[in-house]
C-alpha cells in the first residue's frame, strides 16, 4: 500500500514539473516573439525615420534650387534693358525709329507686378519692332511724372514716328470696354497728339494685341 502512495507521489510530482517546464517554454517563446517583434518593428521605425529625414532633405534641397532659380529670373529681369532710369536713355528711346510703350509701375502695385513679367516677355518677343520698357514711378518718380500718371499701373504710347497712338476701332473697344480708355496728351508748347496714356490692369491677352496694333500703327 505504501509502494502504491509513494509511486502515485512521483507521477503527480513528475507531472507537476512537467507543467511547469511547458509553462516555461510557452512564456519563453512568447517573450521572444515579442522581442523579434519589438525588434521588427524598431527597425522599420528606424527605416520610416531614414527615408522620411531623406525625403525632407530632398524636399529642401529641390525648394532651395527652385528659389535660387526665381532670384535668378528676378535678377536677370532687374539687370536686363528693361528698366529705364534716366533722362539719357528716354532720350535714346525717343531717337529710335521704332515704336514706343512705357510702363510705369511701383513695387507695392499688385496689378504692377501681375503685368511686370509678361510685359517684359513681350519687350524681348517683339524688340526688332518696338521698345517696351518700364519705369519704376517709385524710384525714379522724376522721368515717371515728366507725364501725367493718375494712377499705376499706367502705360505710356509713342508710334514711330514719335507721335501720339490711335488705337484701331477693336482695340480702342476692348480697352474701353475693359476701363482702360486712351487719353490724348501734347507735350508741353505743343498743339499736336504727341503721346497717349493708358490706365489700369491689362491682361496678358489684351497687351499683347495692343502692342501689335502699336506695332502696324500708320
Amino acid at each position: 500500500m505504501k509502494k502504491r502512495t509513494n509511486k502515485g507521489l512521483l507521477i503527480s510530482i513528475g507531472i507537476i514539473v512537467l507543467a511547469v517546464l511547458a509553462i516555461y517554454f510557452i512564456k519563453n517563446n512568447k517573450l521572444n516573439k515579442n522581442e523579434n517583434y519589438t525588434k521588427e518593428q524598431s527597425e522599420l521605425t528606424e527605416d520610416i525615420n531614414e527615408n522620411t529625414s531623406e525625403n525632407k532633405t530632398e524636399e529642401n534641397m529641390e525648394d532651395k534650387d527652385s528659389q535660387s532659380a526665381d532670384e535668378k529670373a528676378e535678377a536677370e529681369i532687374t539687370n536686363s534693358n528693361f528698366y529705364i532710369e534716366t533722362e539719357e536713355e528716354l532720350a535714346a528711346l525717343q531717337d529710335s525709329d521704332k515704336p514706343l510703350m512705357l510702363m510705369f509701375g511701383t513695387p507695392s502695385c499688385v496689378y504692377c507686378n501681375t503685368m511686370r513679367p509678361y510685359v517684359q516677355q513681350f519687350a524681348d518677343l517683339y524688340q526688332e519692332s518696338i521698345n517696351i520698357r518700364y519705369v519704376d514711378a517709385q524710384e525714379t518718380p522724376d522721368l515717371a511724372y515728366k507725364y501725367p500718371i493718375r494712377g499705376v499701373p499706367a502705360f505710356m504710347y509713342k508710334s514711330k514716328e514719335m507721335l501720339g497712338y490711335t488705337p484701331s476701332d477693336p482695340i480702342f473697344q476692348q480697352l474701353s470696354n475693359n476701363g482702360n480708355q486712351p487719353s490724348a496728351y501734347s507735350e508741353s508748347d505743343s498743339d499736336q497728339h504727341d503721346f497717349t496714356m493708358t490706365f489700369g490692369m491689362m491682361d496678358e491677352d489684351l497687351t499683347r494685341s495692343l502692342i501689335e496694333d502699336l506695332i502696324s500703327h500708320d
